[in-house]
């Protein structure tokens, strides 16, 4: 049986993701395409015009699964700026990782905002390319 505190702690993550991961996400989404306005701005407005012409104005889940530059825009919105800035597991078996052992019962942390910048993995991981 869970204890009070466990139950509260649940339901303030519940609430924390449903709500800070939204806010944050569309916020820097704004400032991004904003600030990137004569690249993105026309791109994503045209799509929206196009899809919206197509389903008569009305907002739905399928006129928004057509919408492919702005699903690219949030991903890589999420990519420069994801709304977790640690994220921290408990190993629950011993591995050996580029000669270091990272024994069970440790924590084992990343940071997306340091990942998601890897230049050998993104061609230019500080720029807002949604494509």
């Amino acid at each position: 049986m869970p204890t009070d505190g466990e139950i509260t702690g649940l339901l303030l993550a519940a609430l924390f993701a449903g709500q800070h991961t939204s806010n944050i996400t569309s916020t820097w989404m704004g400032l991004l395409i904003i600030k990137n306005q004569s690249e993105s701005m026309p791109n994503l407005l045209e799509e929206q015009k196009q899809i919206m012409d197509k389903y008569h104005e009305e907002l739905s889940l399928d006129s928004l699964s057509e919408m492919n530059l702005l699903h690219a825009a949030t991903q890589e919105t999420l990519r420069l700026y994801p709304p977790l800035v640690l994220l921290m597991r408990k190993v629950i078996e011993s591995i050996l990782y580029n000669r270091y052992v990272i024994s069970k019962g440790n924590i084992a942390v990343t940071s997306p905002p340091i990942a998601h910048r890897i230049s050998n993995v993104y061609k230019t991981p500080e720029e807002f390319n949604p494509k």
